[in-house]
């Protein structure tokens, strides 16, 4: 081993071998600079940080130790194949040397591996500072910053071989080994595994990573994936959506079955389902009235009745969850029902289950529309940015209006997208709340004075006297609303939801809905935090 020591010393410092400076065409050569990123010099452009060299006390370090053994490592050859930088190094040793790399030994050995190493994670983005070299080998950490020849940097590190500092009772280590931990590396796999695992834990200690070399040594190209700009059908709103939780809702399950003396049941409402993450009222998050609809027909379903309708339904305070919260729903005997807080037992809505659905008259589709060519016709995205500025917020769920207009009578005529909200919904769901609420919204008829002003108030259902359910919602295409009065503080309609051809899917017969007031859903600290307005 000493005398393959003295073999390299004497070819690499000799005069005229490679590398001494005044020789034309060696290392460090007026003809070749020695410059970052010239060739010999095996520098990283713009690396500012000088290496480690055994002084560091930083925890966020790590060690390179090598060590002078019979044979070469396999991490060696490894890193030899899978790095150009260090088989370079390599083969500039087996040239000054005449030996293969598999017959080095000892010191030259010792000296090769520390060198790789060096190399190694230096073109893994490591910062100069968080690679601890053995004291002595200032100028190899040097070389690698592409400041000092190779020849140059090898004189000095066998000049130091005899330094006590290197002796027993000398640690000098402070970070863990990166030769160690890739003693089991056999592999081009394994080894980058390693570096890698080493590189994250750097990073994590809050070392300064290079992730551009890091990319381009190891391949593992980044890319950032844009989030979609369009929604299913047509182009997206670009409204923001509300904040959202993580927190689940559940299917509905019965509680309790009394047959003909009536039944109870229950459901786990959470704030990361769409109904209640997509809409708001003055920045609070709460479900719409007319989206407990579908839970009164989950509740029949589960009994195997068919759910026509309801009756007299009357909205006395909106859920309003600040986490998952379980909502328990009651009918007696009589139809009469009752859905409220499963734990505090607020009552959010009362009414009556409809023995049968009423039949409604074939809507008219092309004469409406013949009536709506020369009366205010609003795009539903204006609809819709108009309600956010008031303090009514949508999301991409509840936004099914493409376009509303006015009628000669004072009502209105909507185009509603039915067989969107069937994407948007799980398969279970058949009164969608996302389209019956954009029902109740495309009542506001364009011509009406309040349309678009800054200073609006947003309206709630309060109660509906008589829902009638007479088909699926999926084809659900025009909504046709007959207004019995409006004024500043309230209105009354009734709505018609049919398909393309006019036919009746579902009707809400004298819906009353109510101005709200800025203050309405403001916290009543005094009182445990109840809501101070009613309504849905």
């Amino acid at each position: 081993a000493r005398e393959l020591a003295a073999a390299l010393r004497t070819r690499l410092l000799a005069p005229g071998a490679p590398g001494v400076p005044g020789v034309p065409g060696t290392l460090g050569t007026p003809e070749t600079p020695e410059t970052p990123g010239t060739p010999g010099t095996l520098g990283v452009p713009g690396t500012p940080e000088a290496i480690g060299t055994g002084v560091s006390t930083s925890r966020t370090t790590v060690s390179v130790r090598p060590e002078a053994a019979a044979a070469p490592p396999a991490w060696l050859t490894v890193l030899d194949r899978s790095t150009p930088a260090v088989h370079e190094v390599v083969r500039l040793f087996e040239t000054a040397t005449g030996t293969p790399l598999a017959a080095f030994s000892g010191e030259l050995l010792r000296i090769l591996s520390g060198v790789a190493l060096a190399i190694a994670l230096r073109d893994l983005g490591l910062p100069g500072a968080a690679v601890d070299l053995p004291p002595g080998w200032e100028a190899v950490a040097d070389f690698v910053r592409g400041t000092l020849p190779l020849e140059r940097a090898l004189g000095e590190v066998l000049r130091h071989d005899d330094d006590p500092s290197r002796g027993p009772g000398h640690p000098d280590t402070t970070g863990p080994d990166v030769g160690a931990r890739l003693a089991g590396a056999h592999d081009e796999r394994t080894a980058a595994t390693v570096l890698a695992a080493l590189t994250a834990e750097l990073f994590e200690a809050g070392s300064d990573i290079d992730w551009t070399a890091f990319q381009k040594t190891t391949g593992a190209a980044w890319s950032k994936r844009l989030l979609p700009a369009a929604q299913p059908r047509g182009r997206a709103l670009n409204l923001a959506e509300p904040l959202r939780s993580a927190e689940p809702g559940s299917p509905a399950e019965p509680v309790t079955d009394d047959g003909p003396a009536g039944y109870a049941y229950a459901r786990v409402f959470g704030p990361g389902e769409a109904p209640l993450a997509q809409h708001s009222v003055y920045r609070t998050l709460m479900l719409p009235g007319v989206a407990w609809f579908d839970f009164l027909r989950e509740g029949a379903a589960l009994r195997g009745d068919p759910f026509h309708g309801a009756l007299d339904v009357l909205f006395h305070r909106p859920l309003i969850p600040t986490g998952a919260r379980r909502v328990l729903g009651r009918v007696d005997g009589d139809g009469r029902f009752r859905v409220e807080d499963g734990e505090t037992g607020d009552v959010y809505v009362t009414g009556r289950l409809a023995t049968r659905a009423e039949p409604a008259p074939r809507l008219p589709v092309a004469a409406l529309l013949a009536d709506c060519a020369d009366s205010a016709v609003h795009a539903g995205s204006g609809v819709y940015r108009w309600l956010r500025r008031i303090g009514y917020h949508h999301g991409r769920y509840y936004r099914n209006i493409s376009w509303v207009a006015g009628l000669p009578d004072g009502g209105t005529l909507a185009r509603i997208e039915g067989p969107r909200q069937r994407e948007l919904n799980p398969p279970g769901v058949r009164l969608f709340p996302g389209l019956l609420d954009s029902v109740t919204v495309a009542a506001i008829d364009p011509a009406n004075p309040v349309f678009g002003a800054a200073d609006a108030s947003a309206f709630i259902p309060l109660s509906v006297g008589r829902l009638d359910v007479l088909g699926p919602l999926d084809d659900a295409a025009y909504v046709r609303t007959e207004i019995a009065f409006w004024n500043d503080e309230a209105c009354r309609v009734t709505q018609t939801v049919t398909d393309e051809s006019g036919t009746p899917l579902l009707v809400f017969g004298d819906m009353s809905s109510k101005r709200v007031p800025a203050a309405a859903f403001r916290e009543d600290t005094a009182t445990g935090g109840a809501a101070t307005a009613t309504g849905g």
